[in-house]
This record gives structure tokens, C-alpha cells and sequence, in this order.
């Protein structure tokens, strides 16, 4: 998933000098089920503001189905901090199995 963080005259936001963490929580205990970092599984293009997410095949086989909620935050060289989403992160098994 990649989005692009733009400014409120539709502007990209230059994300230079900017890091990224994104948690994923269990709903109910807030145990961390997955941590994701610019250093890891968050990619910044800086001059287009654009943030991408990747989870691995390896780190989703080991979710177990729940629900839970994350929230993605960028931090500038300055320090200042920004949340830039959050919401519910339903893990489900997999549905299909394939006979083909």
C-alpha cells in the first residue's frame, strides 16, 4: 500500500529528514502484533510525500486471526510528531483453498 501526505491545497508534503512507525495492537490487551518502522516495512519518498506499507508474507503467517488497530505517526529531524492514520485492522484466516 503507498499513499501520498499532502497539505491542505492538495500540495505533497516534502517528508525529508522525516522517519515513519506504524503498530498494529490487539484490540483488547494493546499487545504489539506488529511493528513497522521506516527502517522496516515503511518507505518514505521524501520529495513526493509518499509513504509506503509493506507486510511481508512471513510477518502476516504468524498473525492470528482477531481484531486489532493500528496508527501510522511520522516524526520530522526536529522531532515534531504527526499522526497520519489510524483505525481497525481485522485479521482474518484465510478463506480460499486452493483445489486447482
Amino acid at each position: 500500500l503507498e499513499f501520498e501526505y499532502k497539505d491542505g491545497n492538495d500540495v505533497a508534503v516534502d517528508l525529508t529528514g522525516y522517519t515513519a512507525q506504524m503498530q498494529i495492537r490487539e484490540e483488547n490487551t494493546r499487545v504489539v502484533l506488529l511493528d513497522l518502522t521506516s527502517s522496516s516495512g515503511l518507505t518514505i519518498t521524501a520529495a513526493f510525500g509518499k509513504i509506503g506499507i509493506t507486510i511481508t508474507a512471513a510477518q502476516s503467517a504468524v498473525l492470528e486471526a482477531q481484531n486489532a488497530e493500528y496508527d501510522l505517526l511520522i516524526k520530522s529531524s526536529s522531532g515534531t510528531v504527526t499522526y497520519l492514520l489510524k483505525g481497525a485492522f481485522v485479521i482474518t484466516p484465510r478463506v480460499t483453498r486452493m483445489t486447482i
